[in-house]
């Protein structure tokens, strides 16, 4: 065990943004069809689209026993431990 190491959650948000051109009667149509579109893979955002990466975080460091370079991946309700190598 590492003495005075702290387990912190750290949230990761990456951003896509793409502008797209739709003829619509009103502001809210628009924005309705555009959201169709995206739902029915009419367009699909890519890594061209990439717009940033933020980290934050998420409440207060807990005490633990793991080793540096140790990750708890859980993005699907199941955690998978993840070491750096």
């Amino acid at each position: 065990m590492t003495e005075n190491l702290k387990e912190y959650d750290v949230e990761v948000i990456e951003s896509y943004k793409r502008v797209v051109q739709v003829l619509a009667h009103s502001e809210a149509e628009a924005k309705a069809r555009a959201e169709d579109g995206w739902e029915n893979c009419e367009f699909i955002l890519t890594k061209n689209d990439f717009h940033g990466t933020e980290f934050n975080i998420i409440g207060q460091g807990r005490e633990t026993d793991r080793e540096p370079g140790d990750f708890v991946i859980d993005g699907f309700g199941d955690s998978e431990a993840y070491q750096d190598e």
